[in-house]
């Protein structure tokens, strides 16, 4: 298992960054990602701390989620 430090302190914050540019067309910083990532249903980010961001199961999920939902809406990303 992964806590989310760890899977924003390595390189994997990059394959999420992708898919948040991909869903929003926005380019987030890090800190901003882990916001998005914080706003995420508990099964996509329990897949995530299981396996890592750069996970296929993990992306897929949690582009279709953000394509449907959105980027958070309280916080300062959009």
């Amino acid at each position: 298992m992964y806590t989310t430090d760890e899977l924003f302190d390595d390189e994997g914050w990059c394959a999420f960054h992708d898919v948040v540019i991909e869903t929003s067309g926005c380019s987030l910083s890090p800190k901003e990602l882990r916001i998005v990532f914080e706003a995420l249903p508990r099964h996509i980010r329990d897949i995530a701390h299981s396996w890592s961001l750069s996970d296929t199961v993990f992306r897929d999920s949690a582009y279709t989620y953000l394509k449907e939902k959105g980027l958070p809406a309280y916080s300062n990303v959009s």
